[in-house]
């Protein structure tokens, strides 16, 4: 028979096909690590095999394990177990025999800061900013991500990219699925295109604040100063932001204001809560085009020939001195006060002033008296009073997901039981007693 342990279990050790002298045999320590491939960002192993897959380390012997900083990071687990502290680096010594798993946590968030940020630094973390918004861009965020804006303005350098077919330049091309947050509000917040150096700014250096891929969304900016090229095609549409027919992505709790381009200074995207005023157009649509338009409040735009061209659902606006065209469907319970009707898509629950020109209104459905020519009660900043007919007037119907649960200032939507005409709510002073039902 074969000897194969010695007295407490341990494997016997063989030198030149012959056993060790005694009871006890010396012990070679063996641990294995198994360093699983990431399907997001990348490490580099030194050490063991220097790759991914199984290392075996014999007595004392260590690999290191280190993420490359190509995605944010969060930390490693081993045999599934939080790894304290999250750190970059890990280093394991063959101290003892056992079979260890190893596997990185990589996260979904990056961070640019035009304050104190630095194009050199990864932007994976917060502590470690990028610069520039196409400095954090290059960093290649993926679907699902969320890039994440200090205050601050951004501008230089501008991007490349493309509106339908064409080159173009922007500020910012945000990237099919990913998220462009600014963390500190429109006020704080500013995305700045350029002017040509011709007398209008609407030449080869015109550059537009934004485009957005398919799925992309835009969140809490002021997006201002941009500009196209004096064409009628896409280089010369979409001053603010470029969208993409194949999703319409979303623009939500912007101010876009003083751009300027040869038409339309939104095109193919979803406007949610967005302050949509003062901007101008050397054709049309100096508010939009072919745009669907949520809780807005429009104004103030400027352009020879309708402001508000073509859009696809427009719910709950408040518009001021503007021109909706579409001739495909009747406004829906909604107020006008004054002004000519020629041409709308299917507002609803919406608000027009008396410099609004609006389609057929025998065909559209008032509530109690409010209708085109009626006092509406509304502040200079177009806010209703209590006594207001938009109050507690709108359909609940058309209060689609989409709105959610706060109006254009961030009162709750939804005040009485009833949601108001409007892209805002009528909300008590101070000490005043209501009932908000959600």
């Amino acid at each position: 028979g074969y000897v194969i342990a010695d007295y407490y279990g341990n494997p016997v050790d063989m030198t030149a096909e012959r056993l060790h002298a005694g009871a006890v045999q010396s012990v070679q320590t063996r641990m294995v690590v198994t360093v699983i491939k990431p399907e997001l960002g990348s490490l580099t192993v030194k050490g063991g095999s220097g790759t991914y897959g199984e290392s075996v380390l014999l007595d004392g012997a260590q690999i290191a394990i280190s993420s490359n900083l190509d995605r944010p990071f969060e930390g490693f687990l081993i045999n599934g177990e939080r790894c304290e502290p999250w750190a970059t680096n890990l280093v394991l010594k063959a101290t003892m025999t056992t079979n260890l798993t190893v596997a990185a946590v990589f996260g979904t968030n990056w961070y640019v800061s035009a304050v104190c940020g630095n194009d050199a630094w990864s932007g994976a973390y917060a502590a470690n900013p990028r610069k520039t918004l196409s400095g954090i861009m290059l960093q290649n965020p993926l679907p699902g991500d969320v890039v994440h804006a200090d205050a601050g303005t951004y501008s230089e350098p501008f991007m490349a990219g493309k509106v339908g077919t064409k080159d173009a330049r922007a500020t910012v091309v945000v990237p099919e699925g990913v998220r462009l947050v600014a963390d500190k509000g429109a006020t704080n917040t500013i995305i700045k295109g350029a002017a040509d150096s011709d007398t209008q700014g609407l030449g080869e250096n015109a550059v537009r604040c934004a485009i957005l891929g398919s799925g992309a969304e835009i969140v809490g900016f002021t997006l201002t100063g941009g500009y196209t090229l004096n064409v009628k095609e896409d280089t010369g549409y979409g001053s603010a932001v470029y969208g993409t027919t194949a999703s319409y992505p979303l623009v939500s709790d912007c101010v876009i204001s003083n751009n300027f381009g040869y038409a339309y200074t939104l095109i193919y995207v979803k406007a949610l809560r967005c302050r949509v005023v003062g901007n101008s157009a050397e054709f049309r649509g100096a508010a939009g085009h072919v745009t669907s338009w949520y809780g807005c409040l429009i104004g103030d735009n400027d352009s020879p020939d309708r402001q508000i061209n073509y859009p696809n659902d427009f719910m709950h606006c408040t518009v001021y001195g503007q021109r909706l065209l579409n001739a495909s469907s009747a406004p829906v319970n909604s107020i006008f006060i004054g002004g000519t009707v020629d041409g709308s898509k299917g507002a609803t629950n919406c608000l027009f002033d008396a410099t609004c020109k609006i389609n057929d209104k025998t065909e559209a459905l008032f509530n109690d008296g409010c209708g085109i020519g009626v006092d509406v009660k509304l502040d200079s900043s177009y806010y209703p009073k209590r006594n207001s007919c938009a109050v507690d007037h709108a359909d609940p119907a058309y209060l689609l997901p989409i709105l959610g649960d706060v109006d254009l200032l961030g009162h709750p939507r939804v005040v009485n039981g009833i949601p108001d005409i409007g892209a805002m709510e009528w909300m008590p002073k101070e000490g005043g007693l209501i009932l908000i039902v959600r």
